[in-house]
C-alpha cells in the first residue's frame, strides 16, 4: 500500500497521492490488474464496492462528472488526476476500465451484502433481515417478515397486522418508522361529535333530535326542525339572543343595554374602532357595564362613603358624572355643542331657506332651539333640539323627548301663530353612544342626504362618546 505523501508507481500514469484522502493499492497476483480504488465513507454506514454499472443497496455508484465547457482560448485541462481539498481524486477513464475486473472480485470477496444485478430477472435478498436484527420493535409488529421479495415483480398483498406493503420497503426505513403505527379507533366519527354538541348545548337551547318521516335523524331547535342549510345560523341567532336576554336582565350591569336604540349606528365601532381614540375604546366599554371605579359604584361595601367627590352630592353615581355634576357643566357642554356643529355643518343653504343655530324665539321666555329651519316657500318650519341623556332603562330616551317637546311648546305654537306648518323633532344620542330612533327622522326634516345621513350618526356617535370620556376624566383627575 502507498503512504500518504508518496507517488503511487504501480499504474501507467504515476499520480502523488494527497495526504487528505487515504487510498489503498491492491493489485491482483493473477492478473495485471490496476490498483483498486477504495472510497472512505463516513462512520455508520458499510463501504462496498461493486463493479462498474451496477448499483449497491445501500451506496449510489460513482460516476465519473461531467466536464464543463471550456472557454474560447482556454488550456486544455492535464491528463493527470485533479484533486481538490476535501474531495477525493477523480480517477480517469483508461484507470476505471482496467480496474473494473478487480473492483468485481474484491466486491464479491469481501461485501457481506449481496449487490443487485442489473438484469431485472434476478432477484435480492430482503432488505427487511437487517431491520429486523437491528429493531427488535420491528419483530412485534411483523413476527415473521418475508424471506425474498422480487426485485420487478408484481407487489405483494399488505400484511393485515400493518397494512404495510414490504415491496416498497427501502433500506432507509428504519429513519422513518412512523409507518408502522396504526390507526386508532378512539378517534370520534361525526355522528358522535354531533351529539356530543347537543349535549354541550342542550344546557343552555332546548336543542334536540327526532326521527324524519322517511327515515334519517334530524336536529330541532324548540321543537322546530332545522335544514342542514340554516342549522348553524339558526343556533348562533339563538345563543345570542339568549346572552342578550341574560345581560338585559341583570339590574345594574344591564341598565345601558336596556335602552331601546340603533344597534348598527350604535355598536359600529365595536368591530373597527373608527373615529374613536383609543382611551374611548377602553372607557365605553366599562361605562356600558357600569364598572367606572366610582363611590357610588361599590356594591360590596355598605359603611363605604358614596358623596361625589367635587359636589358633594349623596351618590357618585354615573349618570350623575356624566349629566348632572356641577363642577363638570363646562365639558357637558362641550360635548353638547360638538354635535351641534356636526348639524350644522351637514345642512346646506337653499333659497328662500332660513336656518337660524341658538336664537332665542321673541316672545317665548328666551328660549334658544338649537335649529330652527324655516321655508319660506312652503311655509314651513322645523324646530330641532339636541339632548343627550343617560341611557338609563327603557324609558330614558322617551322621557327626554316629551321633557323637549314640553319645553319649546311655546316656540311652536309661536310659529303656528304666523300661519307656518310647525314640526318638531330631536335628535338625541345618549351618553354612551346609543343612538334614538327620532334621530333618523331629525335628519330627515332637516333635508339632509341619506347617504350622509349614515356617516352623520357614525359621527356623533363616535363625538358624544369622546365628550363622556372627556367629562369623567376631569371628574376623577380635578
Amino acid at each position: 500500500p502507498s503512504a500518504p505523501g508518496t507517488i503511487d508507481r504501480s499504474s501507467s500514469n504515476p499520480t502523488r497521492v494527497p495526504a487528505t484522502v487515504p487510498l489503498t493499492s491492491i493489485t491482483s497476483r493473477t492478473t495485471g490488474a490496476a490498483p483498486l480504488r477504495r472510497t472512505r465513507m463516513p462512520l455508520g454506514r458499510r463501504t462496498v464496492s461493486s463493479p462498474p454499472g451496477t448499483r449497491s443497496p445501500t451506496i449510489a455508484p460513482s460516476t465519473p462528472p461531467t466536464p464543463r465547457p471550456r472557454r474560447p482560448g482556454a488550456r486544455p485541462a492535464p491528463a493527470a488526476t485533479r484533486t481538490t481539498r476535501g474531495r477525493r481524486p477523480l480517477s480517469t477513464s483508461s484507470e476505471s476500465s482496467t480496474s473494473s475486473e478487480s473492483e468485481s472480485s474484491l466486491s464479491r470477496a469481501s461485501s457481506p451484502v449481496p449487490s443487485r444485478s442489473a438484469s431485472p430477472d434476478s432477484t435480492r435478498t430482503d432488505p427487511c433481515a437487517s431491520l429486523f436484527s437491528t429493531w427488535p420493535m420491528l419483530s412485534e409488529v411483523c413476527p415473521t417478515p418475508p424471506s425474498s421479495l422480487p426485485l420487478n415483480g408484481p407487489a405483494s398483498p399488505p400484511l393485515p397486522s400493518t397494512g404495510f406493503d414490504f415491496s416498497t420497503m427501502d433500506a432507509r426505513l428504519p429513519y422513518s418508522l412512523g409507518i408502522y403505527r396504526t390507526p386508532t379507533t378512539d378517534i370520534p366519527s361525526l355522528w358522535t361529535a354531533a351529539r356530543s354538541a347537543t349535549r354541550r348545548l342542550s344546557s343552555h337551547l332546548p336543542v334536540s333530535w327526532y326521527h324524519g318521516p322517511t327515515g334519517g335523524l334530524f336536529a330541532s331547535l324548540g321543537g322546530s326542525p332545522l335544514s342542514p342549510r340554516n342549522t348553524q345560523r339558526a343556533l348562533t341567532a339563538s345563543l345570542r339572543a339568549r346572552y342578550h336576554r341574560s345581560l338585559i336582565a341583570k339590574p345594574d350591569q344591564g341598565s345601558s343595554y336596556r335602552t331601546p336604540h340603533l344597534d348598527y349606528e350604535s355598536n359600529y365601532w365595536v368591530r373597527n374602532g373608527d373615529f374613536l381614540r383609543f382611551c374611548d375604546w377602553r372607557f365605553v366599554h366599562r361605562a356600558r357595564l357600569n364598572l367606572l371605579p366610582l363611590n357610588g359604584a361599590r356594591r360590596f361595601d355598605p359603611n363605604c362613603d358614596r358623596r361625589c367627590r367635587r359636589c358633594g352630592y349623596q351618590t357618585e353615581t354615573l349618570n350623575h358624572v356624566l349629566s348632572s355634576c356641577t363642577p363638570n357643566y363646562l365639558e357637558i357642554r362641550k360635548r353638547h355643542d360638538m354635535v351641534h356643529d356636526r348639524l350644522k355643518k351637514a345642512m346646506k343653504p337653499m333659497p328662500g331657506v332660513e336656518i337660524r343655530h341658538d336664537r332665542t324665539v321673541p316672545g317665548c321666555d328666551g328660549l334658544r332651539p338649537d335649529i330652527i329651519r324655516i321655508d319660506n316657500n312652503i311655509r314651513s318650519v322645523v324646530v330641532c333640539d339636541v339632548h343627550i341623556p343617560y341611557d338609563n332603562g327603557r324609558e330614558s330616551i322617551e322621557l327626554a323627548s316629551e321633557r323637549k317637546r314640553a319645553k319649546y311648546k311655546k316656540v311652536v305654537e309661536h310659529y303656528e301663530s304666523e300661519g307656518y306648518n310647525v314640526k318638531f323633532v330631536d335628535f338625541c344620542v345618549t351618553a354612551l353612544g346609543r343612538v334614538g330612533g327620532g334621530s333618523i327622522e331629525a335628519l330627515r326634516a332637516l333635508k339632509i342626504s341619506s347617504y350622509y345621513s349614515r356617516l352623520m350618526l357614525k359621527l356623533a356617535v363616535s363625538d358624544v362618546i369622546k365628550g363622556s370620556r372627556n367629562v369623567y376624566a376631569l371628574h376623577i383627575t380635578g
